[in-house]
């Protein structure tokens, strides 16, 4: 007698071919896999994607870019070439340094004060520096006062600098009258793995006679992003 085919066009003992039983019969039929067999199989699943997700994670925190904005880890303000004479700092809040020198001397080269502070860097890693800045004439008078610069100088490599009086800088009037500071950014790729110096650099122009004053200029701790 024939033996009839399902819809599937297979007939039982093609679909479901013999196999053996737990205790060594011969049966025919679908197999089953127990909820213990699957609850079994899916606890070894979360272990694994748990790693997978902390495992990138572990990996940023080792390449937290430096953080300098607080004034209180930067060193104080130091005089790193020339003779200022009659300079003048202020830490303003809450994060901005501020350069300036009224008068008393009568400068003959420019003299350059500095605020410096270190960070730790990664070989190919770029690290962008972003700050805030503006200034005003010395003694709120243009004649009464000559230029003043400032430079971002990270690893002894200068990345970012400006003059008064050149329009990049925003000029402040003064008194009630609010900062309009300009915003600005600058790079540096390190070479090598370490430790490594970040300056701002005040330079104070010279003075013909010390009833001059420099300019001054207010910078802000810069944010650190890195790549």
């Amino acid at each position: 007698m024939p033996v009839s085919k399902g819809e599937t066009g297979m007939t039982s003992d093609e679909r479901y071919p013999a196999r053996a039983d737990a205790m060594g019969r011969s049966v025919r039929g679908p197999s089953r896999i127990s909820r213990r067999t699957l609850v079994k199989g899916a606890a070894w699943s979360v272990p694994v994607i748990a790693a997978a997700v902390s495992a990138p994670l572990a990996a940023a925190s080792v390449a937290a870019c430096p953080d300098i904005t607080s004034p209180a880890v930067w060193g104080p303000f130091e005089v790193a070439s020339g003779t200022p004479g009659g300079r003048q700092e202020d830490i303003l809040a809450p994060n901005f340094f501020e350069f300036w020198s009224e008068n008393g001397d009568t400068a003959t080269t420019v003299a350059v004060i500095r605020k410096r502070t270190t960070i730790a860097v990664q070989a190919g890693k770029t690290y962008t520096f972003t700050f805030r800045a503006d200034m005003n004439y010395g003694k709120w008078d243009i004649t009464q006062a000559v230029p003043s610069a400032i430079a971002l100088v990270v690893g002894g490599a200068q990345v970012w600098q400006a003059q008064s009086r050149t329009g990049v800088l925003p000029v402040w009037p003064g008194g009630s009258a609010p900062h309009n500071y300009g915003t600005y950014t600058a790079t540096f790729t390190a070479t090598t793995t370490g430790t490594i110096p970040v300056d701002i650099n005040f330079a104070m122009g010279t003075k013909p006679n010390p009833a001059l004053a420099n300019d001054d200029i207010r910078i802000s701790t810069p944010v650190i992003t890195c790549f």
